[in-house]
């Protein structure tokens, strides 16, 4: 009897012994899946949490850069004035031009009014047709293309400004052309005739610092006062002006 109820007991321990293994083992198990989704949960969540930061933090970046660069370019451009294209070397020049055709009228040599945005054809070196718009334009693209330097040298009178017009006069039209200037006419009886002006005049306009110079059409007169008076064919309008302070020629009309 002792033997048939000690092994009952023992079976009955060895149950228990196993649910309780089996509920330990399950206690782990389910802790080991807490433990893991809690982990796999938390980890998520930082993930989920460094983009979002890392793409707000992106996205905040982007907007003040997007936001601030057209201020600064904006603030750029408006430090930084705003310049011609091309600004004319001459402009200076053609203003004084202007202001003594003005007051010589030299407009009225081609039928022009002095008008800024008129027209004034002539051909250039290369013989083009080129319209200069207006005279002063024109005399300033002349005098550049000159044989000779603008730059004339200081003027020590008026003889010696007479000089430098005679120079500009010589190598822009040539000794042909300085021969009929300055020519004296020979009438072959004897008479001697008297020219009525020089062949080279020049005036000065002190507000300007500039000289105007021309050539004058031949004409002279009996010395006593008879017989016919001799008027050389004209050449039409030659003119030039030169400044005084530093003999720049300024501009010229001798080829027109």
């Amino acid at each position: 009897m002792r033997k048939k109820l000690i092994i009952p007991i023992m079976l009955g321990l060895c149950l228990l012994a196993s649910c309780g293994q089996d509920t330990k083992a399950e206690k782990t198990n389910d802790t080991a899946v807490t433990t893991t989704e809690a982990t796999t949960s938390a980890t998520d969540t930082a993930a989920a949490t460094t983009i979002k930061t890392t793409t707000t933090a992106a996205k905040t970046t982007a907007s003040i850069t997007a936001s601030t660069a057209p201020a600064a370019t904006e603030k750029a451009t408006e430090q930084q004035p705003e310049t011609e294209a091309a600004t004319d070397p001459n402009e200076e020049d053609k203003k004084i031009l202007k202001a003594i055709n003005v007051l010589k009228d030299s407009y009225r040599y081609f039928y022009m009014d002095g008008t800024e945005n008129g027209t004034f054809e002539h051909r250039d070196t290369d013989g083009d047709l080129i319209d200069f718009k207006n005279l002063e334009s024109y005399m300033v693209y002349e005098a550049e293309n000159l044989p000779i330097d603008r730059e004339l040298g200081s003027i020590a009178d008026e003889q010696d400004l007479i000089e430098k017009a005679r120079y500009v006069l010589l190598n822009g039209k040539g000794q042909e052309y300085m021969d009929w200037l300055e020519d004296e006419p020979d009438s072959g009886d004897g008479a001697i005739y008297i020219r009525d002006n020089p062949s080279v005049k020049a005036e000065y306009y002190d507000e300007y610092d500039t000289w105007y110079i021309y050539p004058t059409s031949p004409t002279w007169t009996r010395e006593d006062g008879t017989g016919p008076h001799i008027v050389a064919w004209s050449e039409g309008p030659r003119f030039m002006c030169i400044r005084g302070s530093d003999g720049r020629l300024l501009g010229s009309c001798i080829r027109y």
